[in-house]
């Protein structure tokens, strides 16, 4: 790490920059990320099925059931 450091700082503060700057961009965003809006449409949609059968199902075993 020392001898890192010490090449570093050998280098002129212009070469690092350069150096620096074609190295270690900053990451592009785009500019359109991609959207999670279908993808929770969907699995709310399949939650709502999924509790609908649910409720459906207990209600036709409650009716089944001799009253005592």
């Amino acid at each position: 790490l020392k001898r890192i450091e010490a090449g570093l700082a050998a280098v002129p503060a212009p070469e690092r920059s350069a150096l620096v700057a074609r190295w270690m961009t900053p990451l592009e965003l785009r500019d359109k990320a991609p959207s999670d809006g279908p993808l929770h449409l969907l699995a709310l949609s399949l939650l709502a099925l999924a509790s609908v059968l649910a409720f459906g199902g207990w209600w036709r075993s409650r009716r089944r059931r001799p009253a005592p």
